[in-house]
């Protein structure tokens, strides 16, 4: 997973070198597809070396430095500097780092959760858990604490899997995690 996440990072920072925002990024704007004939195979298989990224579906997507009003908006909500072209070229890069962090925790929750039997039948658990469920929970419910939020997911047997993936090294997936999150937050404070 972690050769994966690479790839996701990898295919936004071909966007954001063009100098574009992506600005709606969902689990449904990123593809996962494979280098070989053989797709099937690739994706069942997950194996990273195999697998390409590719993000879709730029219909919000904007200049890096865009000055619009929803931008200036924006800027304005996380007191980032509207007359700095840098500046509002950070703030969309934190946002699509912001999504791409919600994204990232709904594969894992996804991707890791042992699944019993009975469980299989309910679309929610095979569809995985949606990128605006998850920002909703960990902002209104757990007030943007991943601490407790990862108590709330370690409650839950069946992601066991997801909070031992996170753990390793120290919590050092709870702190990129945290990171990601908290990317917008972090601009005003390089202002």
């Amino acid at each position: 997973l972690s050769s994966l996440l690479l790839k996701f990072f990898s295919a936004l920072a071909v966007v954001h070198e063009a100098g574009i925002a992506h600005r709606s990024i969902t689990g449904d704007t990123v593809l996962l597809t494979a280098k070989s004939q053989d797709k099937s195979t690739a994706l069942q298989r997950c194996d990273a070396s195999l697998l390409v990224v590719k993000l879709r579906s730029f219909y919000f997507s904007s200049p890096l430095g865009d000055s619009s009003p929803d931008r200036l908006d924006s800027a304005s909500l996380f007191g980032v500097d509207k007359s700095s072209t840098l500046s509002l070229a950070a703030l969309s890069i934190a946002e699509d780092l912001f999504s791409l962090g919600y994204v990232f925790l709904g594969l894992l929750l996804g991707a890791l959760a042992e699944i019993k039997e009975t469980d299989l039948s309910s679309p929610k658990i095979r569809a995985g858990v949606s990128a605006q469920d998850l920002e909703r929970q960990v902002q209104d419910v757990f007030a943007g604490d991943l601490s407790e939020f990862r108590m709330y997911v370690a409650a839950e047997p069946k992601w066991s899997r997801v909070v031992g993936f996170l753990d390793e090294d120290d919590s050092s997936g709870w702190d990129f995690l945290s990171t990601l999150l908290k990317a917008r937050e972090a601009v005003k404070k390089s202002d």
